[in-house]
C-alpha cells in the first residue's frame, strides 16, 4: 500500500542498508609528530617544554573531538544526542542516498545536499515551512532526527519490556564493527580514522559499538511486536485479507519453454547473425504447435520432440526432468519479474484461466509457450531449513582450473532461475586410489543423547580414509559438550569448505535454505522425515564427505504470509505512534553543532563527487 510519507521504520531500515560500500579515497595528510624537535636536547626552557605540552594537548582536542563530544546536538525527549552521534545519523543518510537511491530519487552526486532542491523523492518534511524550498540538506537533517527519535523510542521499550541482545545479536554487531575495520584497513586507516573520514570528528569505534547496540535492540523490540501482532489475527481477518488483495497471496504453477528462432548470418563480411522474420515465423509455427497440447503429458513430448528436432542428444529430459519446465508456487512478483509482459501476466493471475490453458508470448528472439498447470490457489506450505555441514574433501587429482568451480557455486537453470549447492556437481573429479583403511562404523549407541543418521556408514563408504577422517571428526563433537557452538567450532577448525583470503568459511550455516537449492544426497538429509534440531550424521557426496548437523525447520503457510502482511501495516502504524509521542519530542536544537555537522557533509560531499570525476578522467 503506498504511503505518501516514509514511516520512521522505513527510514530506519533503509539507513540500516546503507553501509559504506566504497573504501574512500586516501587523502594527502601532514602528519603532526608530537615528538619533534625532542633531539634539541635539555638545553630547552623549561617554558619551552610547556608550550610544546599545551601545544600537543590542543591538538589531541581538536583532532580525537573532544569539544564534539562533550557538546549536544539536540534533546531527544529527556535523552541528550551528542554532536558526533548526530553527525552519525544525519551523514548516514546521506550515505544511504548517495550510495543506493541517487538515480531513484534524483539525487546528483556531483553536487552537494545544501545546493539541491529537495522534492519530496522520498516523502515529505513535515512542518517546513511554505514560504521556503526544502534543499537535500533539509532532508538529511529530517531524516536523522526522525531515526533518532525512532531508536530512542524503541530503546526505551527495550528497557520497559526487559529486552536485552542475545549471542547473535552481538556476533552481528561485531561482523559490522569488522566490516568497517576491513574497509579502513584497506584504506590504510586506523578504524578511528576511518569513522572520523566518514562522519566527523568525535565519531570513533566505541560511539559506533553504543549506535549498533541501541539499533539491535529497536529491531528486537519491533520484531516482538510483529510476533504478537500476527498471534493477534483471527481467521476471519486473514481469510478477508487474502479475499481483498488475492493476486498479492496466490500463486501458480506453469509450464514453459522458449522456441528459439533461428539465427542467420546477413550478406557482407561485416555482417553478424540474427533472426529474420522468416526465423521468426518458423519458431511461431513450432510454437503454436506446442501451445496445441492438452495436457502437461503431450506439452513435454511436443517440447522433447521439438529439442530432438534440434539434434540435442538430451531430448528426453524434457519428459523426464520436471526443473526443465516446471514451475511451481510462483508468486504475482515473481512471476512478473522472469515474464514482465502485461497480458500474460493478466492471463497468469486470472482465476478463470484453467488447468491446461497455453499462452504464446513473442520475444526478440523466439517465442516463449506457457501452460497452467495449477490456476490461481492459496500457496502451498513452504519448507526452509538452516543446516551446518563439515566438508571433507574426497583426494583428487590436479585437474585443469576451466574445469573445477567452487564448493559454493551458483548454477542457471533452464527456466533461467538460479541455484546454489553446497558443492558443484558439474566438475569431474578424478579421485585417487584411496589407502585401505581399517574403520568401523561408529557405534551410536554410546551417544542415546544424540539422534546420529549416517547416511552412509564403514561398509559402503567410497573412501574408507576420507570417511575415517569425517567420522573421527564426528566423534570429536560427540566427545565434546554436543552444542552448535562446539559443532562451529569444528567447522572453523576442519572443514575444507570454501575459504576467503584469510582462510576464513566463506558461510558456516546456510540459512533458510529453500527445498532444491542443495545437492539431493545433502537436502534429503536434511529434509529426512522426523529431523529435528541437534541431530547430526554423515552424508557422501560427489566430493567427499559432509558431517551435518541441523539446527531449524521453517514452515510458511499462507496464512503466515497473510498474516506477515497484516503486521507489517499495524507495525508501520505503532511505529508512527511511538514516535508522535511527546516522550521523543526533538528539543534543545543546538544551531552551532548542527552547522558543523552539515558543514563537515558538504565537504565530505564535495570530495566524494571530485573522487567520482576522477574516475571517469584520462
Amino acid at each position: 500500500m503506498a504511503k505518501e510519507e516514509k514511516s520512521a521504520a522505513e527510514i530506519y531500515r533503509q539507513e540500516r542498508k546503507a553501509r559504506i560500500a566504497k573504501a574512500a579515497k586516501k587523502n594527502n595528510k601532514k602528519t603532526y609528530n608530537p615528538q619533534a624537535g625532542k633531539t634539541a636536547g635539555k638545553v630547552l626552557a623549561v617554558v619551552l617544554v610547556l608550550a610544546i605540552i599545551a601545544g600537543v594537548t590542543a591538538f589531541a582536542v581538536s583532532y580525537t573531538g573532544l569539544v564534539q563530544k562533550n557538546r549536544t546536538a539536540v534533546t531527544v525527549g529527556d535523552v541528550a544526542v551528542s554532536q558526533p552521534e548526530y553527525a552519525y545519523y544525519y551523514s548516514s543518510s546521506y550515505q544511504m542516498v548517495a550510495n543506493y537511491y541517487a538515480s531513484y530519487v534524483g539525487y546528483d552526486t556531483s553536487s552537494t545536499p545544501s545546493k539541491q532542491t529537495y522534492s519530496n523523492a522520498m516523502g515529505e518534511i513535515p512542518d517546513f515551512p511554505e514560504d521556503k524550498t526544502p534543499t537535500w540538506a533539509d532532508f538529511f537533517k529530517y531524516y536523522a532526527e526522525n531515526n533518532l527519535k525512532y531508536i530512542k523510542a524503541f530503546v526505551k521499550i527495550a528497557e520497559e519490556k526487559k529486552i536485552t541482545l542475545d549471542d547473535s545479536d552481538k556476533a552481528e554487531i561485531e561482523e559490522n564493527i569488522e566490516s568497517f575495520a576491513s574497509t579502513a584497513k584497506n584504506s590504510s586507516y586506523s578504524l578511528n580514522a576511518y569513522l572520523r573520514l566518514l562522519y566527523g570528528k568525535g565519531v570513533n569505534e566505541k560511539l559506533l559499538r553504543t549506535i549498533l547496540e541501541e539499533q539491535a535492540l529497536a529491531r528486537k523490540v519491533e520484531e516482538a511486536k510483529t510476533e504478537e501482532l500476527k498471534a493477534s489475527y483471527t481467521d476471519k481477518q486473514v481469510e478477508k485479507e487474502y479475499n481483498n488483495h488475492t493476486q498479492e497471496f496466490a500463486t501458480i504453477s506453469y509450464r514453459s519453454y522458449k522456441v528459439a528462432a533461428e539465427k542467420v548470418k546477413g550478406e557482407g563480411d561485416d555482417a553478424t547473425e540474427a533472426v529474420t522474420d522468416e526465423t521468426m515465423a518458423a519458431a511461431k509455427k513450432k510454437a503454436d504447435a506446442i501451445a496445441a497440447a492438452t495436457d502437461e503429458a503431450s506439452f513435454k513430448n511436443l517440447v522433447a520432440d521439438n529439442e530432438k528436432a534440434n539434434k540435442n542428444k538430451d531430448y528426453k529430459d524434457y519428459i523426464t526432468d520436471d526443473s526443465k519446465t516446471l514451475t511451481e508456487e510462483s508468486t504475482y512478483s515473481a512471476f512478473t519479474q522472469s515474464a514482465s509482459d502485461t497480458d500474460l501476466a493478466k492471463w497468469a493471475f486470472n482465476a478463470k484461466t484453467a488447468v491446461g490453458s497455453t499462452y504464446v508470448v513473442k520475444g526478440t528472439d523466439g517465442y516463449t509457450v506457457y501452460m497452467m498447470v495449477a490456476p490461481l490457489h492459496k500457496a502451498a506450505d513452504s519448507v526452509t531449513y538452516d543446516v551446518r555441514h563439515i566438508l571433507v574433501k574426497f583426494p583428487t587429482t590436479e585437474s585443469k582450473s576451466d574445469e573445477t568451480s567452487s564448493d559454493s557455486e551458483t548454477t542457471t537453470a533452464a527456466d533461467g532461475e538460479t541455484t546454489t549447492e553446497a558443492e558443484t556437481t558439474k566438475a569431474e573429479t578424478t579421485t585417487k586410489a584411496a589407502e585401505e583403511v581399517e574403520v568401523t562404523t561408529i557405534d551410536t549407541s554410546k551417544y542415546s543423547d544424540v539422534n546420529i543418521a549416517l547416511d552412509v556408514n564403514a561398509d559402503t563408504a567410497k573412501d574408507k580414509a576420507t570417511y575415517k577422517k569425517a567420522q573421527d571428526i564426528l566423534e570429536e563433537y560427540l566427545k565434546g559438550d554436543k552444542t552448535e557452538e562446539s559443532f562451529e567450532e569444528l567447522e572453523k577448525k576442519y572443514s575444507e569448505d570454501t575459504r576467503d583470503d584469510d582462510g576464513n568459511l566463506k558461510s558456516l550455516i546456510y540459512e533458510n535454505t529453500p527445498k532444491g537449492q542443495m545437492v539431493p544426497q545433502f537436502e534429503d538429509w536434511a529434509l529426512a522425515k522426523g529431523r529435528k534440531a541437534g541431530d547430526v550424521g554423515i552424508v557422501e557426496t560427489t566430493y567427499g564427505y559432509h558431517i551435518m548437523y541441523f539446527v531449524k525447520t521453517t514452515t510458511t503457510t499462507w496464512q503466515d504470509t497473510v498474516k506477515a502482511s497484516l503486521a507489517q501495516e499495524d507495525l508501520s502504524t505503532y511505529q508512527n505512534e511511538v514516535v508522535a509521542a511527546d516522550n521523543v519530542k526533538i528539543s534543545n536544537e543546538n544551531d552551532k553543532a548542527i552547522t558543523e555537522v552539515q558543514n563537515f557533509l558538504e565537504n565530505f560531499a564535495k570530495q566524494n563527487a571530485k573522487n567520482q570525476s576522477s574516475q571517469y578522467s584520462y
